[in-house]
């Protein structure tokens, strides 16, 4: 049985914003509360809606920056209650790939000095030791090191410069990788060689992904589990397939439906969801109840909590489909 390796436990996050007064600020509640497992050698996808709180979840997982409230469990230990060299030592099994991939690199470097930074700041190796290291990732993500290590970023077309990003996050020897929107800056073609390319990596270093993305085709394809999120909360979880034939929130069978022929629901056309508010309902009530045909006065007033409807398959809804 799957032992999970990765753990968010009731986490949440918030951004400060200038308030009316120019001297005042207020809290923004961006994320939560999120809870869910990434087990050994399993591949999480995570979908929603842009502005949802995918990224921010990936980064609150990463403790850049650290949850308001909640813990991210590694291993059983707790990352928001370390600091300074054990939480770097910690995150050596924890690599992310960004979603932009010139962005995440320095210009000014080098493509061997980008791929052996994560050595360097682990402490892993001699000087000799990191350049075999360096040659070795590089190879593994299919660069030949002869041409591509003493490239700079903006020699680099985006599927290379991605194949770098991912032997970077590598270099480390991780357990765990976050993958944060890690193709959507591609065209189609490349998109498919990255995908073989991480799902290589994935079984032959027993990796785990949390893969983070918009595109439910992919990730229907690749992931073991799929959770949905909308307005910074995780609202159905499930095995992928028990949730693409049949999602339980009314969220999840619309956001579902987007990406299908048809352009309507069972109960709910597509039009009708769009005509109705955008964003995260405020207040202690689910978030979103402004948007779905199925809000009663409960939805108003208590949050949904998880509820199981399908073996391993939960979703917070109070009245679920």
């Amino acid at each position: 049985m799957w032992r999970p390796v990765l753990q968010a436990v009731g986490l949440r996050h918030a951004y400060r914003v200038r308030g009316r007064l120019a001297f005042s600020q207020e809290a923004v509640d961006v994320l939560g509360p999120v809870s869910f497992d990434l087990l050994e050698r399993e591949v999480l996808g995570i979908v929603g809606e842009s502005g949802s709180g995918k990224t921010t979840l990936a980064r609150t997982m990463m403790c850049v920056p650290r949850p308001r409230s909640g813990s991210v469990l590694l291993e059983g230990t707790d990352l928001t209650t370390l600091h300074g060299a054990v939480l770097r030592h910690h995150r050596r099994t924890l690599q992310m790939v960004f979603q932009n991939p010139f962005a995440s690199m320095d210009s000014s470097w080098r493509v061997s000095s980008i791929v052996a930074e994560p050595m360097v700041g682990f402490g892993i190796g001699t000087r000799s030791q990191r350049r075999n290291m360096v040659a070795e990732s590089l190879e593994r993500v299919g660069l030949s090191p002869a041409q591509f290590a003493d490239r700079m970023p903006r020699e680099l077309s985006g599927g290379q410069c991605q194949r770098v990003a991912i032997a970077r996050a590598l270099a480390s020897r991780p357990r765990i990788l976050v993958l944060d929107e890690a193709l959507c800056a591609l065209d189609v073609l490349t998109q498919a060689q990255i995908l073989a390319l991480l799902m290589e990596l994935q079984v032959a270093h027993r990796l785990s992904y949390l893969f983070i993305s918009h595109d439910l085709a992919v990730v229907g394809r690749i992931c073991h589990r799929v959770g949905v999120m909308f307005g910074g909360s995780l609202c159905e979880l499930g095995p992928t397939p028990s949730v693409y034939a049949k999602p339980h929130h009314p969220y999840s069978r619309t956001l579902l439906a987007a990406h299908r022929e048809s352009d309507s629901l069972e109960h709910m056309s597509l039009g009708d969801a769009a005509a109705r508010p955008f964003g995260r309902a405020k207040g202690s009530g689910c978030v979103y109840r402004a948007q779905c045909p199925r809000a009663q006065y409960l939805c108003q007033i208590e949050a949904p909590a998880m509820r199981q409807v399908a073996p391993a398959h939960v979703v917070a809804c109070h009245f679920p489909l």
